[in-house]
């Protein structure tokens, strides 16, 4: 699909982060991490958080977040998979 590796954490991986042209994908492994959900998240930096949520909502989704601060600099919301994975969409608010 044309990405290359940007960054991978973890021995065996555990986060990675692909990239092509200005998109960057986070990917994590919950299942090698202790998180209170197992599965996997897919994450997406994008412009307007808020404004993404509410278009989603708008197009008749309904199992979205709401959007909360992260303690690295960002406003994040995730919208839940049937399969226990999300897809996780953060806005960099910070550069602290």
């Amino acid at each position: 699909m044309g990405f290359c590796i940007d960054t991978v954490r973890g021995d065996p991986p555990k986060f990675a982060m692909v990239k092509r042209d200005n998109l960057i994908v986070m990917l994590e492994c919950r299942l090698t991490i202790p998180w209170k959900q197992s599965g996997w998240a897919i994450y997406f930096w994008v412009n307007d958080a808020k404004e993404l949520r509410q278009e989603i909502i708008d197009n008749g989704l309904r199992r979205v977040s709401e959007v909360v601060d992260k303690e690295y600099g960002c406003i994040e919301f995730k919208v839940p998979l049937p399969d226990n994975g999300s897809l996780v969409f953060g806005q960099i608010i910070s550069s602290d």
